[in-house]
């Protein structure tokens, strides 16, 4: 869980477009995934599922083993790319996406961007667990403050609960296909049961992730993290990061909703007679 939390708090190019266009051109929603981070988030996931399932702490590694193998096989980055830009195609215009392309070409964007990076270190992601560990943050009032309002502004944090309970639900459909076969509980039934239940969830994670990017963000100035709450406060920013969240929900549901298949195809191979 540590792992993909790590994960869900990394959320956080330069070709001129036609005024004239009705949609994006799709070469130019590519170079603002990359822009964002989005695509280091997206190739990330089977990552972390990876890393759970090879933890020395996973008391039932040997039973979910086949589980995690399916999950990760189906949370396939490079067709979660696909339809994450085929979504926000639908979903963003040529201004917006000219605003957006204008702050991700900037100077301090460049900072965050490579704030990001250095946060997927090995180094970085173990000093991000120990903050974990400790839950403590060795921030100022005005610090917390300043990171408080980019997770605002960037809908981190319903972004992150909205994968969690994706996650949540892929993982238990899996699951009952394992435990109970023929009576398992469907994508859709676990994923609105999670989702009515996830108000609780939300202050906890709101730390979890408030702790990461405290360490993420250390090397980004107090200044820079004004600018770009300049940018995200603004019709497009808004705008984006609406599409962003709706997007990557969209993304990871509709593989997500595939692993009871994924698994049931996995146990017919497996029983299936050697000719």
């Amino acid at each position: 869980m540590r792992a993909l939390l790590i994960v869900i708090a990394l959320l956080l190019p330069s070709t001129i477009l036609h005024a004239q266009q009705a949609t994006p051109d799709p070469a130019q929603i590519q170079k603002l995934i990359e822009a964002t981070g989005l695509q280091n988030q997206i190739q990330q996931i089977p990552e972390a599922l990876r890393q759970t399932a090879e933890s020395p702490n996973n008391p039932a590694s040997g039973l979910i083993s086949p589980l995690i193998t399916s999950l990760i096989d189906v949370f396939d980055p490079k067709e979660m790319l696909a339809i994450l830009s085929a979504d926000l195609i639908k979903r963003l215009d040529v201004p917006t996406l000219l605003d957006s392309m204008k702050w991700y070409t900037s100077s301090n964007a460049r900072i965050m961007l490579e704030a990001q990076t250095q946060a997927t270190r090995p180094e970085a992601i173990e000093k991000m667990s120990a903050v974990l560990l400790s839950q403590t943050a060795n921030i100022s009032e005005q610090r917390k403050a300043l990171l408080q309002q980019m997770s605002t502004a960037t809908q981190a944090n319903d972004i992150a609960l909205d994968m969690v309970v994706n996650l949540q639900a892929a993982f238990m459909s899996g699951l009952g296909v394992i435990i109970a076969p023929n009576k398992p509980q469907s994508f859709q039934q676990l994923h609105a049961s999670f989702d009515s239940s996830k108000a609780p969830m939300r202050e906890q994670l709101s730390k979890q992730l408030l702790l990461q990017q405290s360490v993420a963000m250390e090397s980004v100035s107090d200044d820079t993290i004004k600018e770009f709450l300049a940018f995200a406060n603004t019709p497009s920013g808004k705008k984006l990061f609406t599409a962003v969240r709706a997007s990557l929900d969209h993304t990871v549901q509709t593989v997500a909703q595939r692993v009871p298949q994924a698994m049931q195809a996995k146990a017919a191979h497996t029983i299936q007679p050697k000719p």
